[in-house]
């Protein structure tokens, strides 16, 4: 089961990895409105995935720039670019790799009781709350490309 996780989770992230790319720059910082556009989104999926597997350090961007704010209460101009998004993505997705491989699922989930009674709960919540802001950001590129964006999910497979 652990295997297939882990396979699920890089299913993902090459998801996400495409739908990124697709967007164009002007789509990519103004499509949306609020925490619903596709840079703060991006950002939201890779900052709340290290939350859950307790990673503590800021994220650090090509140019070492650091990001240690929430994706909701960062000023527009201060959201990482797609180039930093992906920079960034490489470390999270080693991250989770290897907080999959190494966890115990059975272990009793204290930590983020909304997510469940044991940490197997917490490993496929993350995947799901993923998905879901996912589904946002493919939702905003469908937009932005009149409704004929690639079915990234499925091509993926």
């Amino acid at each position: 089961m652990r295997n297939e996780i882990i396979n699920q989770y890089s299913h993902f992230w090459r998801t996400y990895r495409s739908i990124c790319k697709a967007f164009d720059r002007d789509s990519w910082e103004k499509l949306g409105f609020g925490i619903t556009q596709p840079d703060r989104l991006a950002l939201h999926i890779l900052q709340s995935t290290i939350f859950y597997i307790e990673g503590k350090t800021p994220f650090v961007c090509i140019d070492g720039t650091l990001i240690n704010t929430h994706s909701t209460e960062l000023d527009k101009k201060d959201l990482p670019d797609l180039e930093n998004i992906l920079f960034i993505l490489e470390d999270v997705e080693k991250k989770t790799e290897t907080w999959v491989k190494n966890l115990d699922f059975d272990r009793k989930n204290e930590e983020f009781p909304w997510t469940g009674e044991s940490a197997a709960s917490v490993v496929l919540f993350v995947l799901r709350h993923s998905q879901y802001h996912l589904g946002e950001m493919n939702a905003l590129l469908n937009e932005q490309l009149n409704g004929n964006a690639e079915d990234n999910f499925a091509k993926q497979l």
